[in-house]
């Protein structure tokens, strides 16, 4: 089952919620954090694929449908959000 980007939007935020609780011990709510950056990622993705599939059908309906993402988008995708992720300190 695929999520679409404004439920993955939600789970971001439920987590989100999460990671701000000071109530949580600092090593699940790091979890969180992380947990909600990805999915924001994951929202960004979907969202992306939802305008493409609405814009393709909408240019070429006749077209066949072709993958939407390909490898490198995702990587360049992933460097894009690791720069924009603050950095937290090593505790090695």
């Amino acid at each position: 089952m695929r999520l679409t980007s404004a439920q993955h939007s939600q789970i971001a935020a439920a987590y989100e919620r999460a990671a701000a609780d000071e109530k949580l011990p600092p090593q699940p709510r790091a979890g969180f954090a992380k947990k909600a950056r990805w999915f924001r990622m994951l929202a960004e993705i979907a969202a992306a694929k939802e305008a493409a599939v609405g814009e393709s059908a909408d240019s070429y309906p006749d077209a066949e449908r072709e993958p939407l993402l390909s490898v490198g988008f995702l990587v360049e995708l992933m460097q894009v959000a690791s720069k924009r992720a603050p950095s937290a300190p090593s505790g090695h």
